[in-house]
């Protein structure tokens, strides 16, 4: 059964045209009213040439918002049969989304105009000077006729407009790779989409990278690194096209971006590669993450510790001093042949910047990005941007060291994890870009009515905007705890300079009070243990200790192991590299977070 708007008739002026409700809307959620309404259709004005054209019962027959097609970015016609369909387009240095929301008489309507707007070659077919009056409509404006109204004027100065474009939206070339390419009008969404819409060919196409290579000596075997897989990849034969396309970049030597949706197959591809495609370069291959969880998962360490920059809020030049005062660190890097970098799209463009001139500082290469050392770079930017933002922009693909990295992107479409679930499949994604269908407004909608227990309630994460609801929420959970017995304990800090606001500087608490049963989340990793930032679990015990406080025991969920969690001391450098304050704490939090 199909579900569409259904709306009350009214005559159209074409009868191409779609009735329903129509919608233009900035990235940051605000309708822009007066280009709304009730009609769309598509128009070759004379004068102005190919247009999608909206009007309301406000407007005369000549009358409307005009949006040039020639203008069009992107058309979401996934759902048409539905009666939805987007239309991101831009109109001077503005960009903005148009949604339809058409009746159901009018869905064939739509699926026609939709096919129109993906493919200029038929544009052809679009009629002539429909939104001008009757008289002079086929024959184009003689001197007595109205000139069209065009509503599209300026953008209201308050309104943001960042449009979250689709991967599928480019025109699909013969190139067996895609670069990214010099484009200073193209907004930092756009330039996602151009990272992610690309065709694969076979992968004998590419050439030889003519970058030399940083090292030249041969390396020992890898050891066996412990990395989780869904699939299995165990032989090349199981590898998909876009896979293999990958893999012979990465051999070929070239610096190499994966991207897709998740399940489709990166972290398994990344495991593969480790056995596989890089066994001859073995322990020269540094394997990092953003994250301790993902680095745990892929057997390697945080791009941060493997980089020695600490947490890397200090200037680039600081972060130099700081990598060349220790020679292990040092060593590290004139070790390191190739560079994997998981969950990059939550590099900062500043940070991603700091590590290229650290590298070709440190290996005394300065006119080879990162001093020749390969990139492989995996992450999907369409998830949750950096948190930082700086002069170079959002995204680390904006900055300049990206561009020299002249990196080949692969985007994996295959996705293994839904492979049962095809209408789940299509509402992750269809969310990953930005389009809420009707599926998944019902999903959503099923979700929010659900009523938890006692029990699931509990052990839900809460993510809430201030912090006094945080400590409000967290104080509740504790105090409902049937144990009277607590432990609370207090940080201790020390700084050798004033005006440092420790809270502000690292995730450690001030103060945390816990008791048996009590859910926790990691909020700093422990050296030479497997506990990292952001493991979750809850506490089983406490055990004393010959001297200081007792330790909490806790059980991870990811696996239900139990570990002692040690005191740990996160320090805060200054601008040349050394410890100026530092903050001593157990590393837990309650779930409920800032």
């Amino acid at each position: 059964m199909i579900a569409a708007r259904a709306l009350p008739k009214k005559e159209k002026l074409t009868a191409s045209g779609v009735l329903g409700k129509i919608t233009v809307m900035s990235a940051s959620g605000e309708r822009i009213g007066q280009w709304g309404g009730t009609e769309c259709f598509l128009s070759k004005q004379t004068g102005v040439g190919p247009c999608l054209i909206v009007r309301s019962s406000r407007h005369k027959s000549e009358q409307g918002t005009f949006f040039k097609l020639t203008d069009v970015i992107s058309v979401i016609a996934t759902y048409a049969h539905t009666g939805k369909l987007t239309v991101v387009v831009k109109y001077q240095l503005h960009k903005c989304t148009v949604l339809v929301d058409a009746n159901r008489e009018d869905i064939p309507q739509l699926q026609h105009m939709a096919g129109l707007l993906q493919n200029q070659l038929r544009w052809h077919e679009i009629e002539i000077d429909v939104a001008v009056p009757k008289r002079g409509r086929g024959r184009g404006r003689g001197a007595n006729d109205s000139e069209p109204v065009n509503d599209v004027r300026e953008l209201p100065q308050d309104v943001e407009v960042e449009v979250a474009l689709p991967p599928n939206f480019l025109p699909k070339g013969d190139a067996a790779f895609a670069t990214q390419q010099d484009d200073e009008d193209d907004d930092p969404n756009t330039r996602i989409a151009k990272l992610l819409g690309m065709s694969t060919e076979a992968a004998a196409a590419a050439p030889e990278p003519s970058r030399p290579s940083a090292h030249k000596t041969a390396a020992p075997v890898p050891p066996t690194r412990n990395i989780r897989t869904s699939t299995g990849l165990t032989v090349e034969r199981d590898l998909t096209a876009e896979q293999r396309l990958a893999l012979q970049f990465v051999r070929q030597g070239h610096n190499v971006f994966i991207t897709g949706s998740g399940g489709t197959g990166k972290s398994d591809w990344l495991s593969f590669m480790l056995r596989s495609g890089l066994h001859h370069k073995g322990d020269n291959v540094a394997v990092t993450a953003l994250t301790g969880i993902t680095a745990r998962n892929i057997g390697g360490q945080t791009v941060h510790a493997f980089s020695g920059i600490g947490r890397g809020e200090v200037s680039t030049e600081a972060m130099i001093q700081r990598v060349q005062s220790r020679p292990e660190v040092v060593r590290s890097w004139l070790s390191c042949r190739v560079l994997i970098i998981d969950e990059i799209s939550m590099m900062s463009p500043r940070l991603f910047s700091a590590l290229d001139k650290i590298a070709r500082a440190v290996t005394k290469r300065p006119n080879l990005a990162f001093g020749g050392i390969q990139l492989i770079l995996v992450g999907d930017f369409l998830q949750l941007p950096p948190i930082d933002t700086d002069e170079e922009g959002t995204y680390c693909f904006e900055s300049a060291s990206w561009k020299s990295a002249e990196l080949r992107s692969v985007a994996f479409t295959t996705d293994f994890r839904h492979q049962d679930d095809d209408s789940f499949r299509r509402i992750c994604e269809d969310l990953r870009t930005g389009y809420v269908s009707f599926a998944a407004e019902e999903m959503l909608e099923s979700c929010h009515r659900r009523v938890l227990s006692r029990e699931e309630e509990r052990s839900t994460t809460h993510i809430l905007p201030l912090r006094k609801d945080v400590d409000a929420v967290n104080e509740a959970q504790l105090a409902a705890l049937d144990d009277p017995e607590f432990f609370r304990y207090q940080a201790e800090d020390q700084a050798s300079i004033g005006g440092i606001e420790l809270d502000n500087e690292v995730a450690l608490a001030r103060t945390i009070t816990l008791k048996h049963q009590a859910l926790v989340v990691l909020v700093a990793s422990v050296p030479n243990s497997r506990l990292v930032n952001g493991d979750m679990g809850v506490v089983v015990r406490f055990v004393e200790q010959i001297h200081g406080p007792s330790l909490p025991v806790i059980r991870l969920f990811s696996d239900g192991s139990e570990h002692v969690v040690p005191l740990v001391r996160v320090d805060i450098a200054g601008r040349s590299g050394v410890s100026i304050a530092s903050r001593t704490q157990i590393p837990l939090q309650l779930p409920t977070r800032e």
